[in-house]
């Protein structure tokens, strides 16, 4: 086994078949550099953030993930949320739930309003349970 010549040590390169481009040349600066670059020409992309973040979590990059988190936690918005509530749910990554519960609870109305919320909704128990309990909790 260990004479035996890894297809990767022979070429150049390593495929990685399920990843953008731009996301895993992010990730790789990201693990040689230690810093992260978010911008997009002059523009930050939530969706370009949320694909790092679960390239982050695939890879177990933490340090990666803690500042993913960050950016999404400081740029959470009613716009935003019910993705990075779905984001957060696929990855089951409990502290980013806690983050958008609270925001939830702080946007209730403006939250429970929107298509996607309500979209959630239809196939989502806990999503009902908790819009009845923030309800109950401020009338």
């Amino acid at each position: 086994m260990f004479e035996t010549e890894m297809t990767q040590s022979r070429n150049s390169s390593i495929k990685i078949p399920d990843g953008d481009s731009m996301v895993i040349n992010r990730m790789l600066r990201f693990l040689y550099s230690g810093n992260l670059d978010l911008f997009r020409g002059n523009v930050v992309q939530t969706t370009n953030v949320m694909e790092l973040y679960a390239a982050a979590d695939k890879y177990d990059i933490p340090a990666l993930k803690k500042k993913c988190t960050f950016y999404l936690k400081s740029n959470l918005y009613v716009q935003n949320l019910c993705q990075v509530l779905e984001l957060a749910d696929a990855h089951s990554d409990g502290d980013l739930s806690n983050i958008v519960f609270e925001f939830i609870n702080a946007h209730a109305e403006e939250v429970f309003s929107t298509d996607e919320w309500k979209e959630i909704k239809k196939n989502n128990v806990w999503a009902k349970l908790l819009e009845k309990a923030i309800f109950r909790k401020n009338p």
